[in-house]
């Protein structure tokens, strides 16, 4: 999700944070293009792509691969309020001009008021 609002600090916080997980180079990059070499995590990210790209209009069929993959409505339901969290943070960062460092600067456009 931060890859497709082309959010700086959360690539590179996602990026650390699946490196410290163990994922190897080729899955965080992977990842980041909404694919997997898994055939149920790369279900599930299909789905999840296309909610993202056609802003919750994704096409029945990629639901119904997700669930025959293994996924439960539970899960899926999860994932997407992951995607719309995820949304909204990468919106704020790159709106208020957020540093990769995560550092406050009295130059940004948005400050906590």
């Amino acid at each position: 999700v931060a890859e497709y609002y082309q959010s700086e600090p959360g690539i590179a916080m996602h990026s650390r944070t699946a490196r410290a997980a163990g994922l190897a180079l080729d899955e965080v990059a992977a990842a980041r293009q909404f694919t997997s070499k898994d055939p149920r995590e790369a279900a599930l990210l299909r789905y999840l792509k296309a909610l993202l790209e056609e802003r919750g209009r994704a096409p029945m069929h990629l639901h119904e691969e997700a669930r025959e993959a293994g996924w439960d409505d539970e899960q899926i339901l999860e994932a997407i309020a992951s995607v719309a969290l995820e949304g909204f943070t990468a919106m704020v960062n790159v709106a208020g001009e957020v540093p990769v460092d995560g550092s406050s600067e009295a130059s940004r456009a948005l400050q906590a008021a």
